[in-house]
């Protein structure tokens, strides 16, 4: 198996109809994907643990629901119980789309019918992994809002707390039975650290990351 290459949107594809994974790994490589081809879903959380690329390179899993050894929807249950939030699609036949459906309101990003149809098969892995970018992009943030966070000294993140939470300068000083010269300084000086404007940054923060 090839190493996985951090600026491409890498899909996994997992049935165990040969056929139907070369159709599927040809025309989404030719789409401009980089494909990862399995015959069973039993590999595919080691696989993930051992390329954790898949876990900040925007990614996503088309998935067969009825195979051996280990089904979509099983596939689903170990992604979540294992915490891997890579977005799956589900692919089954007429006979079980009722089940499929399940899963995607479990929290599949969504579902195909069998014979596939290139297009929505596209779409649909086009949707997975702008989902995952987003997913990203906001666990980057947080992570970045976070270490600013540590920055802050006790007395500083407790002033900028009670700021985001609508406090006055006034009423922060009151609360906390300091100086109001010496809260506007720690206010300052917290939001220098977490590099934010003013007072709607300061709550737009706050709502991402514990102050």
């Amino acid at each position: 198996m090839e190493l996985l290459n951090s600026h491409s949107k890498n899909v996994i594809i997992i049935d165990d109809d040969p056929a139907i994974n070369a159709s599927m790994s040809r025309f989404l490589t030719l789409a401009g994907y980089q494909c990862h081809v399995f015959g069973s879903a039993v590999g595919v959380i080691s696989f993930i643990k051992e390329h954790t690329e898949f876990l900040t390179t925007p990614s996503c899993i088309v998935c067969d629901n009825q195979m051996s050894g280990m089904t979509g929807l099983q596939l689903q249950e170990a992604l979540q119980d294992k915490d891997i939030n890579v977005p799956l699609i589900l692919i089954s036949g007429e006979s079980d789309v009722h089940e499929v459906a399940s899963g995607f309101r479990k929290g599949a990003i969504d579902f195909l019918i069998k014979p596939l149809d290139v297009n929505k098969l596209e779409q649909a892995t086009e949707k997975a992994l702008a989902y995952h970018s987003t997913q990203l992009q906001s666990t980057s943030s947080k992570s970045i809002l976070a270490s600013r966070v540590a920055l802050l000294t006790p007395r500083e993140r407790e002033v900028a707390r009670l700021v985001a939470k609508g406090h006055t300068n006034l009423g922060v000083a009151l609360n906390l039975n300091i100086a109001l010269r010496t809260v506007k300084l720690h206010r300052h000086r917290a939001l220098k650290k977490l590099n934010a404007s003013g007072l709607v940054d300061l709550v737009k923060i706050s709502e991402l990351v514990d102050l």
